[in-house]
């Protein structure tokens, strides 16, 4: 999540012994997290808690990548996606927010 990567991703069933990577990571079309079991054909939905932490993780790995790309490129911080990660961050970790829109005075 934190490198962009979105779709299924394949890993290891955390519910059971298991070493086969017969599970995958995903969200459904709202952004809810979940893994499928596809030894067990179970989905075990993530609680509202551990959503939004990958919500916060997701916007994290976005930023990051946006502060890269702002060094050459003055509008990154203002593409619809990186506006969306600046504000999910700005809700739950303002400090955090503090810090990257300091990064950006700087344009580090």
């Amino acid at each position: 999540m934190e490198r962009g990567e979105t779709g299924k991703l394949r890993c290891q069933t955390p519910f059971r012994a298991s070493t086969s990577y017969a599970a995958f990571y995903s969200t459904n079309p709202d952004g809810k997290p979940f893994v499928y079991d596809s030894g067990t054909s179970t989905t075990h939905w993530l609680n509202e808690a551990e959503a939004r932490k990958v919500e916060l993780l997701s916007a994290t790995g976005m930023v990051r990548r946006m502060l890269v790309q702002a060094k050459t490129d003055c509008g990154a911080p203002f593409e619809p996606d990186a506006m969306e990660a600046l504000v999910t961050i700005d809700k739950r970790e303002p400090a955090e927010y503090r810090r990257i829109r300091a990064d950006l005075k700087k344009g580090q």
